[in-house]
């Protein structure tokens, strides 16, 4: 069920990057009012769910740090440990992807 949701939250991603991208109005909307832009992509988001939208830009990059995982009083030292390494291992690609263009871009 997780890799349904997953493969479906990236193909909304991708196709909202797409538009943002090729459109640059359509960026400016969305970041203006993000729910409305995206209604009229045909994705409705309920209205009692927070989107924050950030431009990144090229020098920068972004880490997101999810909310505490519900019950984590009773994890272990090690069970908290291999949840901080999914973080670490997911946040260390996103750098090695930037550094990887940065490194592209100045050639």
């Amino acid at each position: 069920m997780d890799n349904i949701i997953t493969s479906e939250y990236d193909a909304l991603r991708a196709k909202i990057l797409a538009r943002a991208h090729k459109d640059p109005q359509f960026a400016a909307d969305l970041m203006l009012d993000a729910h409305k832009s995206l209604q009229q992509m045909g994705i409705n988001v309920p209205k009692n769910i927070k989107l924050t939208l950030v431009m990144e830009e090229e020098q920068s990059i972004i880490l997101f740090i999810p909310p505490p995982p519900q019950g984590i009083e009773q994890l272990s030292n090690e069970e908290l440990l291999n949840i901080a390494a999914g973080s670490i291992q997911e946040n260390a690609e996103l750098l090695t992807w930037h550094l990887n263009k940065t490194k592209r871009d100045l050639q």
